[in-house]
């Protein structure tokens, strides 16, 4: 199972739970855990986030107070890092920073699809490149076939989402724009050709997808499922 989470700025989503996220959210219960890849923590060799409750982190500007009141404690389990740690082979090393909490690109879909801690969650930051390594790939790959769940956060897909409903319809809308050969620059950008390459083995489908604006396409809540 793959997920494609994008919302607009935090602050427009946080007075109350969305029931169509949660309710997606429940029926994922079944399956072993959540990996993260948010476009918000680059560095130059993988990394695994906390595997305990360290706070969320606030890496954003809070224009609503009661924003940086919210406490997300999803369940990270170390055994889960460790099962995802042993299906990358041995020449793809990771390391831990087991003092970061979930950043927002992490905590904001994962609460809003998992409001309780009814599955483990581990964030993993991305390397700039990483989308070209096919030994990852492979990887993520076997990851789903194991029933975790990897949820891509990245809004640099979301203009195409308004007008594809197929997976070949994104694919010929991402090679159609040139964006096949431009998103290279950003880690929201890598983390979009990684799950623009991964679109073509998997089923599209478009549970939850509500723009806030018709003039900004970046505007709106996104939840895009391939399975």
């Amino acid at each position: 199972m793959i997920l494609l989470g994008h919302i607009s700025h935090p602050d427009r989503l946080m007075d109350k739970a969305d029931p169509q996220w949660s309710r997606f959210g429940h029926t994922l219960s079944d399956y072993t855990g959540v990996l993260i890849l948010s476009p918000f923590w680059v560095t130059r060799r993988l990394m695994f986030g906390s595997t305990t409750n360290h706070p969320i982190r606030f890496d954003f500007e809070v224009r609503n107070p009661r924003v940086s009141r919210i406490v997300y404690r999803a369940n990270r389990s170390p055994f889960l890092a460790e099962t995802i740690r042993s299906t990358f082979p041995e020449s793809i090393f990771i390391g831990h920073k087991p003092n970061r909490g979930l950043d927002h690109g992490a905590w904001v879909p994962s609460r809003m699809l998992f409001p309780s801690d009814t599955l483990s969650v581990v964030q993993l930051s991305w390397v700039m490149g990483l989308h070209l390594n096919p030994l990852f790939m492979h990887t993520i790959q076997s990851l789903i076939e194991s029933r975790i769940i990897v949820l891509f956060s990245t809004h640099a897909l979301h203009p195409l989402l308004h007008r594809s409903s197929t997976a070949a319809e994104l694919t010929d809308s991402f090679v159609s724009e040139g964006l096949g050969q431009s998103l290279e620059d950003t880690s929201h950008q890598n983390i979009a050709h990684l799950f623009h390459r991964l679109c073509s083995d998997y089923t599209l489908s478009c549970p939850y997808f509500s723009p806030a604006d018709d003039t900004d396409p970046y505007s709106g809540e996104c939840l895009l499922c391939l399975s």
